[in-house]
């Protein structure tokens, strides 16, 4: 028992290197004022990641339930990573000069 414990901890730690962008990115979403990327991360975390892992990692058992929340984490990164990048255009303008105002090149 302690040692397939050993190996779950092993495969849920590698969670932590991922999880925290999914995380931060709904947080920033919802801090600028767009709700919507940041519940379709959170739905996917809770909900679709979750249960499509668990069909396609079957297979393998109890390991695959233990590898289905650092693959949920590892996805979630993605989508949190492809979403960033999506709104940067938006949030990542050049200021605009004032009229009467020099702008610094």
């Amino acid at each position: 028992m302690l040692a397939l414990s050993r190996g779950a901890l092993g495969l849920f730690t590698i969670t932590y290197l991922f999880r925290w962008l999914s995380f931060a990115t709904q947080s920033y979403m919802n801090a600028i004022a767009k709700p919507l990327p940041a519940s379709i991360i959170s739905v996917s975390a809770a909900l679709v990641f979750p249960l499509a892992l668990l069909v396609v990692l079957q297979p393998l058992g109890l390991t695959g339930i233990w590898l289905n929340f650092p693959g949920t984490a590892v996805l979630c990164a993605l989508l949190s990573a492809g979403t960033l990048k999506a709104a940067s255009a938006e949030t990542h303008r050049p200021d605009v000069a004032r009229e009467g105002t020099r702008q610094a090149k």
